[in-house]
């Protein structure tokens, strides 16, 4: 069967390229066969090689790996149509005989979703049990987001202090800096109902019916999943793309909400670690008596924190527990 890369770069047009010959090498060299002018991407970065009358693709030691359907490749991998590369930010996807020519990304193949739904979700909880701060940590999370499930924006919002929401951090597969907006209604459904919410065309969908925000910036398919744990809300994450780009599906929110309930707990204690100055320790849990215990030495110490902290909606439920036992 002969088979077609169809490469779509972060910035500019897709273009295609017929697999012939021996092997193809895709970089950031203008001597490649597939030349992708991204600064992620190796002057050599992988290739396509014929073996027993299939292509295969093989990584050729970038230092941002190539994944095969959300998953790192380690060795050579045969293709298959329908299969999804990602090199550097770009995407490409491979194309059969029987497939006409197309815009639209519909995900992963079965088998090649399954595995970088695993592999996705051990990077997550190696980093979970990582010295990160919260920042990095949710920029990988972010990261792995657009690894397996393809969206064109995405954004993680947490509560601050003051109980209101605000973005952590935020993603765009152009690459632009201009700010995700999260509309107002899908707020109120996700965090105020702890409620996920996948949207398969918002122009349609009544909850979300004359929402200007949503309609004006053609973003029309939304996944999104609240970050909560036994304490509350802590905030959301929120994927979307044009739907003639993506469209997003149930096992999709099923991955979001994972990612999200893995991603809970870790996020609360290292927020709460960072605002009492504790060192982050590879492994670290809160609970109740090791609360106590920080408290008192900084209740002892005569620390300022102690008072904004306690006092932040964000953690007072735990930390008056903790508090109540460290100064009994």
């Amino acid at each position: 069967m002969t088979l077609r890369i169809r490469v779509q770069p972060a910035h500019g047009d897709a273009s295609e390229h017929r697999l012939e010959g021996a092997e193809l090498i895709v970089g950031r060299a203008t001597t490649a066969s597939i030349v992708i002018p991204d600064h992620r991407v190796s002057r050599q970065h992988a290739r396509f090689l014929q073996r027993e009358g299939a292509w295969w693709v093989e990584d050729l030691g970038a230092r941002n790996r190539t994944l095969l359907n959300g998953v790192p490749l380690e060795h050579p991998e045969k293709l298959r149509a329908g299969d999804r590369l990602q090199v550097g930010d770009a995407v490409l996807r491979v194309i059969g005989d029987s497939e006409a020519p197309d815009d639209r990304d519909t995900g992963l193949t079965t088998s090649g979703g399954d595995r970088a739904r695993m592999w996705t979700i051990n990077e997550i909880h190696r980093a979970i049990a990582g010295p990160l701060s919260v920042a990095e940590l949710l920029d990988l999370i972010l990261a792995r987001c657009f690894d397996v499930l393809n969206p064109e924006e995405g954004v993680i919002m947490l509560r601050g202090p003051d109980g209101a929401l605000a973005t952590a951090t935020s993603r765009r597969r152009d690459a632009s800096t201009t700010p995700v907006v999260v509309p107002r209604r899908l707020v109120d459904e996700v965090v105020g109902k702890v409620q996920p919410a996948l949207v398969d065309d918002a122009a349609y969908d009544e909850r979300f019916a004359g929402s200007a925000s949503i309609i004006s910036s053609g973003l029309r398919s939304i996944v999104a999943a609240p970050i909560v744990d036994a304490e509350g809300t802590l905030g959301l994450i929120m994927l979307c793309s044009r739907v003639a780009v993506r469209r997003f599906t149930q096992p999709d929110l099923e991955m979001l909400l994972t990612i999200a309930s893995a991603a809970a707990l870790r996020v609360r204690n290292l927020a709460l670690a960072e605002a009492l100055g504790w060192p982050v320790q590879v492994g670290m849990r809160f609970s109740k008596p090791s609360i106590a215990t920080g408290l008192k030495a900084l209740a002892e110490a005569g620390a300022s924190k102690v008072a904004a902290v306690i006092l932040s909606p964000q953690y007072s439920p735990l930390l008056m527990s903790g508090y109540a036992r460290a100064i009994d």
